[in-house]
């Protein structure tokens, strides 16, 4: 059950969540149970956490500001993913019809 939620206003640029929730998860103690966005991001814990988790997230969240940051720059949208899952299914297709399987092998392997 959440008890404390800690809401962070969002940044006029892109910010990578996922690497932001590795550093929540590894930085946040064992109360940290997850995040949900939409007009904000909140970060959830089962328990309140202590001053110095709480300055901590504060903190990286302002360095974030900085575009130049790592998880700013190693952002990914989600259209560039899928087109980047897309070119990986075409590539593995062409090597598989290279080897001379059939359609229907391809169905079974790919799907």
């Amino acid at each position: 059950m959440i008890k404390y939620t800690m809401e962070l206003a969002w940044k006029e640029h892109s910010v990578d969540l996922e690497a932001f929730e590795e550093w929540a998860k590894a930085n946040c103690g064992e109360h940290y149970c997850g995040n949900s966005a939409d007009q904000s991001l909140r970060l959830h814990f089962v328990e309140e956490p202590d001053q110095a988790v709480k300055d901590a997230i504060e903190t990286l969240w302002e360095e974030l500001d900085d575009e130049e940051h790592e998880m700013c720059e190693s952002y990914v949208s989600s259209a560039d993913r899928e087109v980047d899952r897309q070119e990986k299914r075409d590539s593995a297709r062409a090597k598989l019809e290279a080897l001379g399987l059939t359609a229907d092998e391809l169905k079974a392997i790919l799907g």
